[in-house]
């Protein structure tokens, strides 16, 4: 097996499987150090992060913390200025991250070109492994863009 070959199975396994690191080291025929290396160059723990999080958890998570934020805030007494400014700040903060979930997150491109490659799959098989890798190299693209 070609190196190419070994580095994208070995990105299949990272981020879709439940393999550690030495078990798909072994997998691929490389090395743990190898396998290190190409997780980081790749970005590839920030995408299964993104494949395990959904837009919608995400979300409900912010607003909790927007709401326990905003009781806080209530039952501040005369007085706590420094408390009520880091408070505000928060509030600032969660606001902007609601914000930046119901736009295009990463996790939401994942999901449909996973759905387009079940699809190619079921429909079209011959087409899947050139597919797969144009569409790896859009989310690798995609990702870079919004860092």
């Amino acid at each position: 097996m070609k190196n190419a070959q070994k580095k994208e199975l070995a990105r299949g396994l990272y981020i879709n499987s439940s393999l550690n690191q030495t078990e798909i080291a072994a997998q691929v025929e490389t090395t743990p150090k190898t396998l290190r290396n190409w997780i980081a160059e790749g970005g590839w723990s920030e995408i299964k992060h993104s494949k395990t999080l959904t837009r919608p958890h995400m979300l409900q998570q912010a607003y909790q913390r927007l709401q326990e934020n905003n009781k806080a805030l209530e039952i501040l007494k005369p007085g706590e200025m420094a408390t009520y400014k880091t408070l505000m700040d928060a509030k600032a903060i969660i606001g902007k991250e609601i914000e930046r979930l119901s736009d295009s997150p990463l996790h939401l491109y994942i999901e449909v070109c996973e759905d387009l490659m079940g699809w190619v799959s079921s429909n079209l098989p011959q087409d899947l492994q050139s597919v797969t890798v144009m569409l790896r190299e859009f989310i690798e693209d995609v990702h870079k863009r919004q860092r």
